[in-house]
């Protein structure tokens, strides 16, 4: 009589857990170990080619979600065996297979910036529009210093203004 009592206490002490919207909320957010790999989930990357498709499942019987057809900054946010879960800068989800990706650095300028010569505002190298794709070289509490891809400049932006790397991530 006690056991059925609390199997039945048990019980729904789960159902709640399961069903609870901010259980998995919280999970979704937090940071942990990748199951393969035991990295860090989430964490940054980047596509190695173009094209590279995404797809809606783990594997290739899966339909293609959409195509990258310019290298990408990336964020893994679960893994299954050799594919990951990714994310873009816009919250869009597929998985890829590991062989496509890069621990290449890779940015993306969220907000118009400028490009400083020093990790202070100061030297004003040029002025940057949206989506620009940048390589992450390093980075500190508040600057990174990168390169411009398919331009000649690089130099120092402000951190905030960047999608692809966390504010308190140190790069060396």
């Amino acid at each position: 009589m006690i056991a059925t009592k609390y199997f039945k206490v048990l019980s729904l002490i789960l159902i709640i857990h399961i069903i609870n919207p901010l259980t998995i909320k919280a999970s979704n957010i937090s940071n942990s170990i990748g199951n393969v790999t035991s990295l860090p989930i989430p964490r940054f990357v980047s596509t190695k080619s173009k094209p590279t498709n995404i797809r809606t499942g783990p594997g290739r019987r899966y339909p293609i979600k959409f195509t990258f057809n310019e290298k990408m900054p990336l964020q893994i946010i679960d893994e299954y065996q050799d594919w990951r879960k990714i994310q873009d800068w816009q919250g869009e989800q597929g998985w890829i297979h590991k062989a496509l990706l890069s621990s290449r650095r890779l940015g993306l300028i969220d907000n118009k910036t400028s490009l400083y010569k020093t990790n202070k505002p100061l030297g004003l190298k040029a002025k940057l529009g949206e989506r620009i794709i940048v390589k992450i070289d390093s980075c500190d509490l508040k600057w990174c210093y990168v390169e411009v891809l398919n331009v000649d400049a690089e130099g120092y932006i402000d951190k905030r203004h960047i999608w692809g790397v966390s504010q308190k991530e140190i790069i060396d």
